[in-house]
């Protein structure tokens, strides 16, 4: 933007240098510069006011000596362009002052009209940028403090839709003793994660858990997380029969999300654990196979034989997906997590894998429940050597501590 007059402040005792400023600033240019003159420094920031466009300042002068004058000045007018007018001597306090504030510094013996008005002039210009940066600056931060703000509520709203409590069978019983425990552990890679489990009564013997891992990480992901919570809540009736579930979710999720030229899946798996029926029945939508813990700390995938994974939630609009089931026994434990339990790589870039997930499982067999899903991912993250885990994790652990009697018609029904 052009000033047609800019209104200049001279703080300079010698009279001789200061004739010589003012010579110099009313020579013919496109601009027509104001002189105001003071020979200290004390009645130079008495002559400050809203008009002033810049300041042309000695160093030197009776009531004030070097870096004295500068600092005093800034302190008295921050948002006024300084230039100082130095000689060779104080070439490094000039270079200092510019550090903590200054706009330019000029040589008096290099003085000559056409280098005191540019300098005055860049030196209102470089102001007026870095006032603009300042503010844009200081925009940026409350919005990044909003943003951060938002971001903790998210995550807080996330963490809620965690389990807070785990359902006990038969309903009512003192968690210690309930005939199913659960325990799980959560890691985000991110502020937020995509990963999301749930754990739910069915019936008053049967618990149904989800795991899920969505495409992806941070805020996208979250989102979807949450979206398939609520369909989670519609479809829950289904829970009785997980591949039913799972076909059912998938379907509604790849109506919800479906956009040109976009993809969103998620890997999930649902096992429904029902101790009066004596069973487990499970169905895996492009997820880990989750892992069965023996009484005896023997350790492997819950169904060796089981075929080729189907397709994960969200990439076939008709996928139905196949329910299957196993007998349960008192002391039968599972594990069902998040493929960034294994996917995390060491500083060499080998990753972890199944097989150290497996070795991890029987290590810790003997611990408590809650004890074991936080060794696996403790192992884990060992293995990363304080890289820490670039992925979303989530450990789901579930015991069968007894089993309700059963009829003849429940156990022929637990065979597959």
């Amino acid at each position: 933007m052009r000033i047609d007059v800019i209104h200049v402040l001279l703080i300079e005792d010698d009279p001789e240098d200061a004739l010589l400023a003012r010579k110099l600033l009313t020579r013919r240019t496109d601009y027509r510069f104001d002189v105001r003159c003071a020979d200290s420094l004390q009645a130079g920031i008495a002559l400050l006011d809203e008009a002033t466009d810049a300041v042309l300042l000695d160093l030197s002068l009776p009531d004030a000596q070097g870096w004295e004058t500068f600092a005093r000045l800034l302190a008295a007018a921050p948002h006024v362009p300084i230039v100082l007018l130095t000689g060779h001597d104080d070439e490094q306090l000039s270079m200092k002052a510019i550090q903590e504030g200054a706009q330019d510094y000029l040589l008096k013996n290099d003085l000559n009209a056409s280098v005191l008005q540019r300098g005055i002039r860049h030196a209102i210009e470089r102001k007026r940028t870095e006032e603009q940066l300042q503010e844009l600056a200081e925009e940026l931060r409350a919005k990044n403090d909003q943003v951060a703000e938002e971001l903790e509520l998210a995550r807080e709203m996330q963490q809620a839709l965690l389990p807070q409590r785990y359902p006990v069978f038969p309903a009512g019983v003192e968690p210690g003793r309930s005939a199913l425990r659960f325990a799980h552990t959560y890691r985000a890679s991110q502020f937020l994660g995509g990963d999301f489990v749930n754990i739910r009564a069915v019936s008053d013997t049967a618990a149904c858990v989800f795991i899920c891992d969505v495409m992806g990480h941070g805020v996208r992901s979250a989102l979807v997380t949450a979206t398939v919570r609520g369909l989670l809540e519609e479809t829950g009736a289904m829970a009785h029969t997980p591949g039913l579930l799972l076909t059912e979710l998938n379907r509604a999720l790849r109506e919800v999300t479906k956009r040109p030229g976009q993809l969103v899946f998620a890997s999930a798996a649902c096992l429904l654990i029902d101790v009066g029926r004596r069973r487990l029945s499970y169905a895996i939508a492009g997820h880990p196979c989750p892992l069965y813990l023996a009484a005896d700390g023997a350790c492997r995938p819950i169904d060796p034989g089981l075929p080729s994974v189907e397709p994960a939630l969200g990439l076939f609009p008709d996928q139905a997906f196949t329910t299957f089931h196993r007998p349960l026994s008192a002391g039968d434990r599972f594990l069902t997590f998040t493929d960034g339990l294994f996917e995390v790589e060491d500083a060499a870039g080998a990753p972890y894998g199944k097989d150290r997930v497996l070795a991890s499982a029987r290590s810790h067999a003997g611990l408590e429940l809650d004890g074991l899903v936080q060794a696996l991912v403790d192992d884990a993250t060992a293995f990363a050597g304080g890289r820490g885990l670039e992925d979303d994790v989530c450990v789901v652990g579930i015991r069968v501590e007894r089993l309700a009697p059963a009829t003849q018609q429940d156990t022929a029904g637990a065979s597959r």
